[in-house]
């Protein structure tokens, strides 16, 4: 009974520290490029890079991101979860009075790409998601590609 106590513990603390060392992982690269976006295996013209904030406890709080295109930019909340099986984006808009129509191209395409999705790949330099279950694009397969500039 005492050795069944032991492994259940192990295997639950193995499995949140998953998340934790592939959330330390994205945090460690500071900035991301993002290789591709595809949506339906069509490419999107948006690429720039994902500047991701360091240092942050993953169990205190909700780790961000600042997406960067030439002068546009997007923050949004991303976290591992399932033994980082899966991975979420949330858009988060930083003004009360905005629309989403007056927001410019990047605002809305990171609006559109949050949701769940599933962890393809997670290398030290690559990382690999994709969904079906997007805000934007619902029942469309959207992937997303980055490397570690």
């Amino acid at each position: 009974m005492k050795y069944l106590i032991a492994f259940s513990f192990l295997i639950t603390l193995f499995a949140c520290s998953k998340d934790k060392f592939y959330s330390k992982r994205l945090m460690k690269g500071e900035t991301w490029t993002v290789q591709s976006i595809k949506i339906n295996d069509t490419l999107s013209e948006i690429s720039g890079a994902w500047e991701i904030t360091q240092g942050v406890n993953i169990y205190d709080s909700v780790p961000q991101a600042v997406w960067q295109e030439n002068t546009n930019d997007a923050i949004f909340q991303w976290q591992f979860h399932e033994k980082a099986k899966k991975f979420y984006i949330n858009y988060q808009v930083l003004c009360l009075e905005c629309e989403l129509n007056t927001l410019d191209t990047l605002d809305n395409l990171t609006n559109a790409l949050s949701g769940e999705y599933d962890v393809l790949v997670r290398s030290r330099k690559t990382m690999q998601f994709e969904s079906t279950t997007t805000k934007g694009f619902p029942d469309k397969k959207v992937q997303i590609i980055l490397s570690k500039k």
